[in-house]
């Protein structure tokens, strides 16, 4: 029967991995398989480079056993505008229950470690053990650091740039009591007696002696009624002529059912200690052991989560706007609720939201006008109305998801938009078309589900940590593959990447070295923006830019720090294993011989790096089709020449092997696998002693032919490295040939 012949050009893998799409419907710009590789915007795939110590690293030992390496909480995390300084940022690095600090205006940024320490332990909550155990959260904001734990009392860090110290202080968080106790009464029930409760309520609904004439309106009301005001009354409003308190007055007036006002009594929402407060004995304490998980910094206040595996677990404090360091604290409205001259609740008031049905809040984002609370439970949104901002006297707060957070470092800020890790997959926030509410959406139902489900396990999924990179527009996530939830929980071994330019996820594999290798523990991207000293004149600019000269004679000149823009780098904190004690430094992606921590031991460890297509059915897929040749489209990655001996060779050298399969098979017992063959050359012969170390064939594409045997009714293409060998696959061009009947 005559032959039909067909080309198809395949240019534009934007897709990345790909697992929710049957072997019938797979999409052209996705692959079924991949492993350390970069899916570029512009539609090629690449190889990554290797992980190694930032150029000029240095490590740090500060007595870090390798078992609290192991057992005990590390990470990462940014200060911005330290002590206000827009230029000047921090790396704070946790490893067990000490702080560390780096500057990251310069680098090598191991080199900037700074002198100061702080000990989590000085502020471990009550009966807390072992605080070392638990990643803080922070924010930072109007200059300060701010930590939380649910072991230790959250605490603020302020820097000092003259004496290049920090103070770190206890954020002893106070609200009003607006809930007062119970004391078994109606709301507008007199009692005949007073029980301490009862004394209680009606101290902090402001029946309090305010001086002058009146010493205790409570017992001037009881010796003229012969029994006590109820929860329903005010005493001052009746007040005579003379300012006196009048109870046959207060008799007069009808106050409903409706509870009087509360909150005169000021208390510790994690101790709520009434007696000491009131000055009465016998009311139980309220006590929780632990402490907010969760802290942030919106609308010019710090904010923290509830304390997890408690009654309040729901409740979200507010600081008054911080001016300065005494608002920190007070999560109340200054003005005293039952007072009679000044009540108001005003804008720059601190408080509380309650969100009754949150579970165990677990971090905090911004997100434009809004505060997005992240609980294991689900997602709410607080903000001002209509799109304002926010403030006590003029608030909203709506569920926004019942899709909660699995991992509280997995949330990563692309652009003022979150995206994190659930129990259900990867998910971000968008408006709603019809309703123009923020709702959360899945990005990865549609594409790695099924890898997110049953690659990563499910306690790897609480500790991993991401960082997105706005300059590449990647978010990097690093994971642990043995899912252990004891022992290096924060070792990450693998990665997964999203790239938000394509929407795609792809991930990879970090190497091992057979001993005491390298690894991961932390994942930053370094802002845009970098701090350099540098030494100016100065002039006088109200006199035509006059340069200044002291009495000698001498110009006048000052050293000034000087914001740099640049490219953004990503990091990996790395952890170093020697004998007793590990070090800790910086990683990067850097390595062009490909492979991994090289700066170890001089050697490395090597990675694979491979791809496997999606299944090219072009036509009829009833008809057996072969495929004589195939066309691979690559980047020239040689650039120049390494002197070698008496010899040159060509320096960043290219690889890349491809392998045809056949009719749906994933294993060579098919008998449908082809030949393994190099789909990689140079297309003109290179001058192996050259004059100039510059290579330029004038080819910046290579261009090779390559003969596919076998035949099928399905084809898939795999394409894997050479050891210490670049690869960048702009596409191929497959010639089909094949029956023109069935």
């Amino acid at each position: 029967m005559p032959k039909q012949d067909a080309l198809k050009v395949y240019n534009t893998f934007v897709g990345g991995l790909v697992t929710e799409s049957t072997p019938l419907t797979f999409p052209e710009n996705g692959v079924k398989d991949t492993v350390n590789c970069i899916f570029d915007k512009k539609g090629d795939i690449r190889r990554r480079l290797g992980i190694n110590y930032e150029s000029s690293s240095s490590l740090t030992n500060k007595n870090v056993t390798e078992s609290e390496w192991q057992t005990k909480a590390v990470g990462c995390f940014e200060w911005s505008e330290v002590a206000g300084d827009g230029s000047r940022h921090f790396l704070v690095v946790q490893v067990n229950a000490t702080l560390y600090y780096f500057d990251i205006g310069s680098q090598p940024v191991s080199g900037n470690l700074k002198s100061f320490t702080t000990s989590l332990s000085s502020f471990a909550a009550p009966g807390a053990t072992d605080v070392g155990s638990e990643l803080v959260s922070v924010s930072h904001g109007k200059g300060y650091l701010f930590v939380a734990s649910k072991k230790i009392k959250p605490f603020y860090v302020t820097y000092n740039a003259s004496g290049d110290s920090i103070t770190n202080t206890e954020i002893g968080i106070r609200i009003r009591d607006f809930d007062g106790v119970d004391d078994s009464l109606s709301i507008d029930e007199e009692p005949s007696s007073l029980t301490t409760e009862h004394s209680y309520n009606l101290k902090n609904q402001g029946w309090v002696s305010p001086g002058g004439s009146v010493s205790d309106p409570v017992t001037t009301y009881h010796s003229s009624q012969s029994k006590y005001p109820g929860n329903n009354k005010q005493w001052w409003v009746a007040k005579d002529s003379s300012d006196d308190f009048d109870p046959a007055e207060l008799t007069k007036i009808f106050f409903g059912n409706t509870l009087a006002p509360r909150g005169h009594f000021i208390l510790d929402p994690f101790n709520k200690d009434r007696d000491t407060a009131s000055g009465l004995s016998g009311i139980a304490a309220e006590a929780t052991t632990t402490r907010p998980q969760a802290v942030a910094f919106y609308a010019g206040r710090s904010w923290f989560g509830g304390p997890p595996e408690s009654t309040i677990s729901g409740h979200v404090y507010f600081s008054q706007i911080i001016e300065d360091e005494t608002n920190i604290s007070r999560c109340y409205q200054e003005a005293d609720p039952t007072s009679e001259k000044i009540s108001d609740l005003v804008a720059t008031d601190g408080g509380v939201v309650v969100i009754p049905d949150a579970g165990n809040i677990l971090a905090f984002k911004v997100t434009g006008e809004s505060l997005l609370v992240f609980a294991d439970n689900g997602l709410w949104e607080i903000s001002g109305n209509a799109g304002s901002a926010f403030t006590p006297t003029d608030y909203s707060v709506s569920k926004v998801s019942s899709v909660g957070i699995i991992g509280k470092r997995t949330i990563v800020d692309v652009e003022g938009t979150p995206i994190w890790w659930s129990d259900r997959g990867v998910y971000s926030i968008g408006r709603n078309q019809v309703t123009d509410r923020i709702e959360a959406q899945s990005l990865s139902k549609q594409t790695i589900q099924g890898y997110y489900d049953d690659t990563i396990p499910a306690a790897s999924k609480t500790y991993a940590q991401g960082s997105y990179d706005a300059v590449t527009g990647r978010i990097i996530w690093g994971w642990n593959s043995g899912g252990n939830d004891t022992n290096y929980r924060y070792k990450f071994n693998r990665a997964l990447i999203f790239d938000t330019n394509i929407g795609g996820f792809y991930p990879w594999s970090i190497g091992e070295l057979a001993s005491n290798s390298p690894y991961i523990f932390g994942i930053f991207t370094l802002p845009t923006v970098s701090r350099v000293s540098t030494t100016d004149t100065v002039i006088q600019a109200s006199s035509g830019d006059t340069v200044v000269q002291a009495s000698s004679g001498q110009t006048v000149i000052a050293d000034v720090d000087v914001i740099r823009g640049g490219q953004t780098t990503t990091l990996f904190i790395t952890a170093v294993p020697g004998t007793g004690e590990s070090e800790m430094t910086f990683s990067q992606l850097n390595d062009s011989t490909f492979v991994d921590w090289k700066g170890k031991d001089g050697t490395g460890t090597n990675f694979d790096s491979y791809f496997e297509t999606g299944y090219l059915l072009e036509g009829n897929i009833t008809k057996r089709r072969q495929t004589p040749h195939i066309f691979v489209y690559s980047k020239r990655t040689e650039t120049g020449y390494v002197a070698s001996g008496d010899d040159h060779i060509l320096q960043n050298p290219s690889s890349c092997y491809m392998q045809a399969r056949w009719d749906f098979s994933d294993h060579s017992n098919s008998s449908k696998f082809g030949r393994r063959q190099q789909v990689y050359k140079i297309l003109k012969d290179y001058d192996k002693t050259p004059t100039s170390l510059d290579f330029d064939n004038g080819f910046p594409v290579t261009m090779t032919r390559n003969k596919v045997r076998g035949s099928g009714k399905a084809l898939h293409l795999y394409f894997d490295s050479e050891e210490g060998k670049d690869f960048d696959i702009y596409g191929w061009a497959i010639h089909f040939s094949d029956n023109a009947g069935m």
